[in-house]
């Protein structure tokens, strides 16, 4: 989300499926977050992988990493405003998109 101190738009990024045995280990009794669970799993070294390429960037092997697809999500969320802002019309706000999707 991208908020302003007036508007907020949303904007989301791509998705990958997380391997069934990292899902165990977040999900499961041991309640690991996402880094140590990659660890724990093998698929990677370093306790501090979501500081770095994330685990997308361990599955793909650098290819895409965290930082891509955070720039993916917010260039989604600017979306809504660029349209906008160059016919001079102002951001839409939050409220205003869901009012118009549910009408």
């Amino acid at each position: 989300a991208l908020y302003d101190g007036g508007h907020m738009t949303l904007g989301l990024s791509c998705a990958f499926q997380i391997p069934p045995a990292i899902a165990a280990k977040v999900m499961g009794d041991e309640a690991m977050d996402l880094s140590e669970a990659t660890v724990a799993a093998g698929y990677s070294k370093d306790g501090a992988i979501g500081s770095k390429g994330g685990l997308i960037g361990a599955l793909t092997r650098g290819r895409v990493t965290r930082r891509d697809y955070t720039i993916q999500a917010i260039r989604m969320a600017l979306t809504e405003r660029e349209p906008r802002a160059s016919r001079g019309l102002p951001a839409a706000s939050l409220r205003n998109t869901v009012a118009v999707t549910e009408a």
